[in-house]
Parts: structure tokens; C-alpha cells; sequence
């Protein structure tokens, strides 16, 4: 199993790809700000997550910068950091769709309905309005 600071890295790795395809691949970019820019454009996904994504900008340069010896981390993410980098990973990476999320089903009518029947249909389903 891949330590906290291996699943981290994974996940902050491709945010970080993500961030760049969004904008283009910019060459001389930091990952911070990269969300910053995101942030106060266009996803809004970015925006809710921008605070803990500098914070963990943070975090990985501290892993990845400040090794001491070849197997020891001086810092190492703890569960909570773990799984919100792997959810805000999942909100940038696949996004909610809008449908199934706001899909409602539509009844429709038959223009040969006899008016009793549709009127009926309309009774039972409670309907308030229909074309």
C-alpha cells in the first residue's frame, strides 16, 4: 500500500496537469498560481477548493524539497489532507454532470388522448399545469 505522502503527491501531480491543461499549459506557471487564476476565472471547483489547495502547494514543496535521506519524508500527510486532495482531485477531475443531477421525467400526451382521460391522468399525478 503507498504511504500518505505517495498518495498525496499522486493526486496533487494530476490536479496540478489538470490546472495546466485548463490554462493551456503555461511553461513558467507555479501550481499557486495557476489556482489563483482558475480561481477567479473560470472553475468554480478551483474556487471552493483554493485555500486548501495553496495550503497543500505547501505541503508538497515540503515533501518534495526538504528530503533529508532517500526513504524519509519530512512531512507526512495525514489521513484528512489525504482524502480531501483525493476529493478535490475527483471534483476537477470529473466533474458532477448537471444531468442525471437535475433530470426530472416529463410525462407526455398523445394529441389523440380523449380530454376525460388526459384530465384524469392530470387528477391522479397532481398535476398543477400541463401544455
Amino acid at each position: 500500500m503507498a504511504s500518505g505522502a505517495d498518495q498525496f503527491l499522486s493526486s496533487f501531480n494530476r490536479i496540478e496537469k489538470r490546472l495546466r491543461d485548463e490554462l493551456d499549459n503555461p511553461r513558467n506557471m507555479g501550481f499557486s498560481e495557476m489556482v489563483r487564476r482558475l480561481s477567479k476565472s473560470k472553475n468554480i471547483n478551483v474556487r471552493r477548493a483554493e485555500d486548501d489547495l495553496l495550503q497543500m502547494a505547501q505541503l508538497r514543496n515540503a515533501i518534495v524539497h526538504e528530503k533529508i535521506g532517500e526513504n524519509f519524508v519530512i512531512a507526512e500527510p495525514n489521513e484528512w489532507v489525504v482524502n480531501r486532495i483525493q476529493e478535490i482531485e475527483r471534483s476537477l477531475l470529473a466533474p458532477e454532470k448537471v444531468m442525471p443531477r437535475f433530470a426530472k421525467r416529463v410525462t407526455g400526451f398523445e394529441k389523440h388522448l380523449p380530454l376525460p382521460e388526459l384530465l384524469k391522468i392530470v387528477a391522479q399525478k397532481r398535476y398543477s399545469q400541463f401544455p
